[in-house]
Order: structure tokens, then C-alpha cells, then sequence
């Protein structure tokens, strides 16, 4: 019969250097954290973050009542339809949009530090400018922009218009009522 056979266990296996490496990151994000309370400490933050934690649920009634207001209610609506806008807009179009009002910006300013940003420029002077072919592009970009922005206004105005007509004839009430713009409501 064969002997049989014995696996000898060296102390050398991965669990002790595992250990040992997990006590070393330990001992890192524990000087880490030191670092970190010592220069919140230092800023006079400590007592403000303690503060906050401890009375976290006054602090977020606060916070809400803040957000809930109608002047953020106001803008968080904004917000949100600049991000609607950003979100349906192609970035090969925004790009050189934005790139085009750096340019602008920076040009206008050359153009009020001139030495002769004073004189007026006359129709002659806008004549001249309109036929530059800088110019004349973008005055056809800005023109397109209004088209569509014209557009998308009387639409929404005609929506608007729609919905708020009275039913079957019967009066609207005042509180529905809403001016258009240039208009000022009837007295």
C-alpha cells in the first residue's frame, strides 16, 4: 500500500502579504483623514460641519422652504428650459455659435477702444461694414436666428391665444386674462 501523502502549508501564502497590504491602505486613508479633519480644523469649518449634521433636519425644512420659493420656483423653470434648449441643440451647431460670440466679443471691444469709437458711424459707415464679408455673414446668421425665434414666438402666442379662448362663447374670467406684448390691458 502507498504511503500517503502530507501537503505542507508554507507561512509565507497570500493571506498574511493580503493582510499586510490592507493594513497598509488603512493606515493611508487614516493619515488621509487626519489631514483632511486638521485642515477643515484650521478653517474654522469643524464646528459649522458639526453644527450642520446635527441639526441636519432643521437645515434641509430651511433648505426646502429656500428652494420652494417662488422666486426659484421661477428659476429652476428657467434652468430647466436652458437645459431643454442645450439638450435639443447639436453640438456642431453650438460650437461655432459660441466660438462666434468670443470672436464678437473680442472685436467689439477692439471696435470701442478704437481711437475713433466716438464718431458716430453714419449710414454711409454701415453701409460700408455690410458689405464686409465677416459682417454680411454674420448679419445673415442673425437674421436666420430671428426668422426662427419669430417663428417659434407665434407659435407659442397662437397656443397661448387657443388656449385661453372662452368656451362656447362665455366670457373669460379677468384673473385668465393676459395682456400681449405692446398691448396694456383695457381699463
Amino acid at each position: 500500500m502507498a504511503a500517503p501523502t502530507t501537503t505542507v502549508v508554507s507561512s509565507t501564502d497570500s493571506g498574511t502579504s493580503e493582510s499586510a497590504f490592507a493594513r497598509q491602505a488603512e493606515a493611508e486613508v487614516q493619515a488621509k483623514l487626519r489631514r483632511l479633519l486638521l485642515a477643515v480644523e484650521e478653517a474654522h469649518l469643524l464646528d459649522l460641519l458639526i453644527g450642520l449634521v446635527e441639526q441636519r433636519a432643521q437645515v434641509g425644512t430651511v433648505l426646502v422652504d429656500l428652494l420652494n420659493g417662488e422666486d426659484n420656483r421661477a428659476g429652476i423653470r428657467n434652468l430647466e428650459g436652458q437645459l431643454m434648449l442645450l439638450a435639443s441643440v447639436s453640438p456642431d451647431i453650438v460650437a461655432p455659435i459660441v466660438d462666434g460670440m468670443a470672436a464678437g466679443a473680442r472685436r467689439a471691444s477692439e471696435a470701442m477702444q478704437a481711437k475713433d469709437a466716438d464718431r458716430p458711424l453714419g449710414v454711409g459707415g454701415v453701409w460700408h461694414a455690410l458689405h464686409e464679408p465677416d459682417v454680411n455673414l454674420g448679419m445673415r446668421a442673425m437674421i436666420g436666428f430671428f426668422g426662427g425665434f419669430g417663428s417659434a414666438w407665434r407659435a407659442a402666442a397662437e397656443e397661448r391665444r387657443s388656449f385661453t379662448q372662452p368656451v362656447s362663447g362665455a366670457p373669460m374670467p379677468a384673473s385668465m386674462h393676459t395682456p400681449g406684448p405692446g398691448r396694456r390691458e383695457s381699463q
